[in-house]
């Protein structure tokens, strides 16, 4: 994928939404591509439309990168312009006219991506850094909490264990916020977090807008006092993943 790059990993370098990424690339008339990685076995697949039978052909194909149909990069950018990151139904071209349909519908691994080469046309950013009370990871700055970088190693391993693969950052916060979801919908002994097994994290949003998600975590003493406290935020996520693959902590 040397020649490719992620939309959603474009967005976050840039500091802007994916929709509005992926809105100005095909304004361009730049075009989107799926791309399917998830093993060497064939990939099944149907077509957009049916046969003169009245039914559709399935067809199997190696994985890789294929370009989205018009129709389909449209409903993308609809799709993510309000947070729905769901990419079933989308058809994409193989061969010279083969409109396909891809049918795994859970397939985590499937990413929508652009050429390098269009991503350099984009206008470049001024970026702008703001002054923030507290540390990403922080309630007071320069100090950390080691056990949040704990809860993401997990989660990202638990991940890469199940598919085999790695895990996309938003995948990671997403699990973990479905595992602080279950456990405080089930308030019971037998309830504990998978991945936040000290209860640290307080609250934490689903996966949305990047700037914006966050999550807030608490260190209670034994008396229930607040010892520590702080809120870090999803768009720091990737950096620290990538720190934490290089050095992962003891979990």
């Amino acid at each position: 994928m040397n020649e490719f790059l992620n939309i959603e990993d474009v967005a976050d370098d840039r500091g802007e939404e994916p929709a509005k990424v992926a809105r100005m690339l095909t304004r361009k008339e730049c075009k989107l591509y799926l791309h399917l990685g998830r093993s060497e076995d064939p990939i099944l697949c149907m077509t957009e439309y049916r046969n003169e039978k009245g039914n559709y052909s399935i067809y199997q194909i190696k994985k890789g990168v294929y370009p989205m149909t018009l129709k389909a990069q449209n409903k993308y950018v609809k799709r993510i312009s309000v947070n729905n990151f769901d990419l079933t139904g989308l058809d994409f071209i193989s061969g010279e006219d083969n409109r396909l349909r891809y049918l795994h519908e859970e397939d985590r691994t499937v990413k929508v991506v652009a050429k390098k080469s269009d991503i350099d046309l984009l206008p470049k950013l001024t970026v702008v850094s703001k002054k923030v009370s507290t540390s990403k990871a922080t309630g007071r700055k320069g100090k950390t909490n080691p056990e949040l970088h704990k809860i993401f190693w997990r989660a990202f391993v638990f991940l890469r264990d199940e598919d085999g693969l790695e895990p996309q950052y938003k995948q990671v916060w997403q699990v973990i916020y479905d595992d602080v979801a279950k456990s405080t919908k089930n308030e019971t002994l037998a309830e504990h977090r998978q991945f936040d097994p000290k209860e640290h994290i307080e609250t934490i949003d689903p996966v949305g807008l990047t700037q914006t998600t966050k999550l807030c975590w608490l260190i209670a003493t034994a008396g229930g006092e607040v010892s520590d406290q702080g809120s870090y935020i999803l768009h720091s996520l990737p950096k620290l993943l990538n720190r934490l693959k290089n050095s992962p902590p003891q979990i």
